[in-house]
């Protein structure tokens, strides 16, 4: 049984020796950004995980995918942690189309506790794909509240229309010679991203953690560690 959650680009170059060792179960822990609408986003991971099964094809292997979304839970996160800290600094705040869009995070300490109900439930987990997302869907605006609130910081938002931030993407994209290219991720920033866990919550009991929540013990990680740098 091999259980990866380094990353998904390394599951083509793991599938291959697991396939000739014998292994006889794959557990692949791989994104819900394999839904999204977008090409650059979407299109790599539904080629990698084609390539997955081409390779297990033939095989008895027994193979699941955990499909997590957005990851936050410690400051090294490169996720929630980048809001966390502009939300900390930043007393003006520049937003697009006002965050009013749903993301659904989810904390780490509950995809850890997913993993293990997956080991240790085979006979339901073996041949399913599961998406793993945080308790309930929240507003980005709302996300970044809480934060300032935890924080005690007072921030006011500047809501920027998305027409305009896309222009500014695509400005930057012709003055840098298409060096810079950030049009992809203005288009994700307004994308919905909620998934429903029910198929999780029913095979292995997932009961992931609301964002107000999960975010508590990182926003104390993170001030603690401003205090030690002091």
């Amino acid at each position: 049984m091999l259980l990866h959650i380094s990353g998904i680009g390394s599951s083509v170059v793991l599938t291959e020796p697991a396939v000739k060792s014998g292994i006889k179960r794959l557990i692949f822990v791989h994104t819900t950004g394999i839904y999204s609408k977008y090409k650059a986003a979407g299109e790599m991971y539904r080629i990698i995980e084609k390539k997955v099964e081409q390779l297990i094809d033939g095989t008895d292997i027994q193979l699941t995918y955990l499909r997590p979304t957005m990851i936050y839970g410690n400051i090294n996160d490169h996720n929630v942690a980048i809001f966390m800290k502009m939300v900390d600094k930043l007393r003006l705040f520049p937003v697009v189309s006002g965050a009013k869009y749903e993301l659904q995070p989810v904390w780490c300490g509950d995809l850890g506790k997913a993993y293990y109900q997956v080991l240790m439930n085979p006979e339901k987990a073996n041949r399913r794909n599961y998406n793993l997302s945080g308790g309930r869907p929240i507003l980005l605006i709302d996300m970044l509240k809480v934060m300032a609130k935890y924080l005690d910081v007072k921030n006011t938002f500047i809501s920027v229309p998305f027409w305009f931030a896309y222009s500014l993407a695509w400005i930057l994209y012709l003055l840098t010679f298409t060096k810079c290219d950030f049009r992809e991720k203005v288009q994700r920033l307004v994308e919905p991203r909620t998934f429903e866990y029910t198929d999780a919550a029913n095979d292995f009991g997932y009961s992931p953690v609301n964002f107000e929540e999960g975010i508590k013990a990182e926003i104390q990680e993170y001030l603690s560690s401003k205090k030690n740098k002091k």
